[in-house]
Order: C-alpha cells, then sequence, then structure tokens
C-alpha cells in the first residue's frame, strides 16, 4: 500500500504508554497480524537517538519523517505522541522498528 501523505495518514489505533510492548508480548503473531505495515500512534518516553532515529521507551526505534536531528537533543527524556508505521518486532530482543514516524505532541 502506497500512502501519498504519510503526515497525515490516520492511524489504525491510538495506544497509550506500555499498550504497544503489551500487545506485542501478550500476542505476537496477532499484534502482527493487525498492525504490520499500518500507521500507529501511541505515546512513549524518548530516551536516546542515533542519526534519524530515536529510542522510545527502550526498545521502540523509529525512523523519524519530520525531525531535524539537531531538535533530537531537545525531547531526550521527554514523554511524546507518535505516529509511525510499523515494520516489525522482534520477539528475542523484544525490540519494534517503525518508519515514517512523526512527533504528534
Amino acid at each position: 500500500k502506497i500512502w501519498p501523505d504519510w503526515e497525515n495518514e490516520k492511524p489504525v489505533k491510538n495506544f497509550e504508554k506500555g499498550e504497544l510492548q503489551w500487545e506485542y508480548e501478550m500476542d505476537a503473531d496477532l499484534a502482527e497480524s493487525n498492525y504490520r505495515f499500518e500507521f500507529i500512534q501511541f505515546t512513549g518516553k524518548v530516551d536516546t537517538y542515533s542519526k534519524d532515529t530515536l529510542v522510545i521507551d527502550n526498545n521502540i526505534f523509529c525512523l523519524m519523517g519530520n525531525l531535524d536531528s539537531t531538535n533530537y537533543d531537545s525531547i531526550i527524556g521527554k514523554t511524546i505522541v507518535i505516529k509511525g508505521r510499523i515494520l516489525g518486532y522482534n520477539r528475542m530482543t523484544k525490540k519494534m522498528r517503525l518508519d515514517y514516524c512523526f512527533i504528534q505532541q
């Protein structure tokens, strides 16, 4: 599926803090079938960054679409609302990857 306007794509679900990880930990296969390659919105704390990727809640890696990397330092440690497309979940490391991520608030 090709989205012409990534930033304005409506999320299929809004998750509160920790709910996204909980769904994948409870039933990764079901969560994968429900959300893979879909846009979701969630709340989480920014832990660190590397180039164009933010790490949220220690295990969600978000490839950013709209944030200048010079602004990353100002959001470290803050809770943000972010929207992005789920690429996949690694059961062994419990890490999730998203792309086309945008900070909502």
